[in-house]
């Protein structure tokens, strides 16, 4: 079950709002998004899944499923196409992709949401307490 259009709204207007939390569960994960600084004047969507922000989820050379599904992938120009010619590098060799942990706005945040998970659910706080002290407790035994 996707997302409805008002929930879509909800989610983006209480993203506007610094340090107010949206709650999702997203095909099995649980995901909690806010809006707080990354740096001293930046404010960005900052996710967690599952409770925690792991860095291997990040790594774009061992791709993990959670990277896929909860964190943009950028792209960034190493060569200019004329030293790209000039090094005989190949198109893709041009390149270099990485993942941030936090997405510019909320349109964004909720566009690769619903674009990467298929059975999205937005879940009240107490409800996502409980399902992550579930989840934790399925690890530990």
């Amino acid at each position: 079950m996707s997302l409805s259009k008002q929930e879509k709204d909800e989610i983006k207007s209480r993203l506007d709002r610094i340090h107010d939390t949206v709650h999702l569960q997203c095909d099995g994960y649980l995901v909690s998004a806010r809006l707080g600084h990354i740096s001293k004047t930046r404010l960005a969507i900052i996710v967690y899944v599952d409770g925690v922000l792991k860095g291997k989820w990040l790594d774009t050379t061992k791709p993990s499923e959670e990277g896929k599904r909860f964190f943009p992938l950028h792209k960034k120009r190493l060569y200019t196409p004329k030293e790209a010619k000039l090094f005989k590098k190949k198109a893709d060799e041009c390149f270099f992709y990485y993942r941030k942990p936090w997405f510019s706005t909320p349109n964004v945040f909720v566009n690769h949401i619903c674009k990467h998970n298929d059975d999205i659910r937005l879940v009240d706080y107490d409800e996502y307490s409980r399902l992550l002290a579930e989840k934790m407790e399925d690890k530990n035994d």
